[in-house]
């Protein structure tokens, strides 16, 4: 079939819950073709974790990004944030760009807003979340997550499929409200896909500008 010169390949966690218009794991999300790919091995409990992902993981992301390079993909991303720690192995070993975390961007965003600022990151686990997470380079960053009970969270560790959007969007503006009560930050990352179908809220509601791994990948892609 025909295939776009464009092509976004995403490597999805092995999950069912429902994905919104401008999340990931939503073909709307994006103006350029996707081709998805599942690793089954990759659940939300096995990637969310404050330690080494475990063993093999790292491999089966690879293998299943080069299937993905192979049918035409001409960029390659995933749909979990924390899968930042793979970002060297998959970017070494693939001939086409690689983001895989809007973590990748804070180093970026330092330089932009001045080192007298702190960046703020939207985590669905701010206890998961750590530096090795975060780029070597990145200067120091405010972090806050979902509530152990939100329903998002809840959605995701449970892999529901039920969601309620309003309930959802509430949450993360009030984590958003969490972080800007400690900390005022000029910019917003999200490392949690699932939190990007509610980023115009956010940014109505902050005032900050916000950043997802939606609007970097249509970066990449417009760049070429």
């Amino acid at each position: 079939f025909f295939m776009s010169k464009q092509t976004i390949g995403i490597l999805m966690l092995n999950t069912s819950f429902p994905r919104l218009p401008g999340d990931i794991g939503n073909a709307a999300s994006f103006r350029y073709p996707t081709l998805y790919r599942t690793i089954d091995a990759a659940v939300p409990a096995n990637i969310v974790t404050a330690t080494q992902l475990p063993a093999g993981l790292a491999d089966a992301f690879t293998h299943e990004a080069l299937e993905l390079q192979q049918c035409g993909a001409t960029l390659v991303t995933t749909s979990c944030g924390f899968l930042s720690v793979i970002q060297q192995t998959l970017a070494t070993r693939l001939p086409v760009p690689v983001i895989t975390s809007s973590l990748t961007l804070l180093p970026w965003l330092s330089s932009l807003y001045g080192s007298s600022y702190n960046i703020g990151v939207l985590t669905f686990d701010a206890d998961k979340l750590g530096n090795r997470h975060l780029p070597a380079n990145s200067q120091d960053v405010a972090i806050e997550g979902l509530l152990p009970a939100d329903t998002l969270r809840h959605c995701i560790s449970t892999d529901s499929d039920q969601l309620d959007r309003g309930c959802a969007e509430a949450e993360v503006l009030a984590c958003a409200d969490r972080l800007l009560a400690r900390r005022k930050v000029p910019a917003l990352v999200l490392e949690c896909t699932n939190m990007a179908p509610y980023k115009h809220a956010l940014r109505e509601h902050t005032g900050c500008a916000v950043y997802d791994l939606v609007d970097a990948v249509h970066w990449l892609m417009d760049a070429t």
